[in-house]
C-alpha cells in the first residue's frame, strides 16, 4: 500500500493532466468547511489510488516492475532531478525481491550511494 500511495502522489505531482484534475478537485472544495473538504479530498485521493492500483495489475513480477519504472522515467524523468529522485524513492518502497535496484541506483547522484554495511562507520 505505501508504494501505491506514493506512486499516486508521484503521478499527481508530475503528470500535467492529473495535476490539473487535482487542482480542480481542490478548487471545488474551496467553498466547503475545511474539515469536510479534507475528508472529501482524501476520498478522491483514495479513489484515484484504487485506479492506480488496478492499473498496476499489468506490471507483474520483477520484469513488470522494471517495465513500469522505465515507462515512468520516459514519461516524467525529464521533469528534472527531483522527479527522478522521487521516482527512485517510490520504487524503493517495493519488496526488495522485486525492486529495480539497478534502475534506482542509476537515479542517484554519483558518490551518494553506500553499501548498507558501511552505514554508521
Amino acid at each position: 500500500v505505501p508504494f501505491v500511495n506514493y506512486l499516486t502522489r508521484y503521478i499527481i505531482n508530475y503528470d500535467p493532466r492529473w495535476q490539473e484534475w487535482w487542482t480542480l478537485r481542490q478548487q471545488a472544495m474551496g467553498a466547503k468547511d475545511a474539515q469536510q473538504a479534507d475528508l472529501q479530498l482524501q476520498g478522491e485521493l483514495n479513489r484515484f489510488a484504487g485506479s492506480v492500483e488496478f492499473g498496476l495489475s499489468k506490471y507483474q513480477g520483477a520484469k513488470g516492475v522494471e517495465r513500469l519504472f522505465a515507462e515512468l522515467d520516459i514519461n516524467y524523468g525529464d521533469a528534472g532531478a527531483e522527479a527522478r529522485r522521487q521516482l527512485a524513492l517510490t520504487f524503493s518502497l517495493l519488496d526488495p525481491a522485486v525492486q529495480p535496484t539497478e534502475q534506482i541506483l542509476s537515479m542517484a547522484p554519483a558518490g551518494t550511494v553506500r553499501d548498507a554495511s558501511s552505514v554508521g562507520k
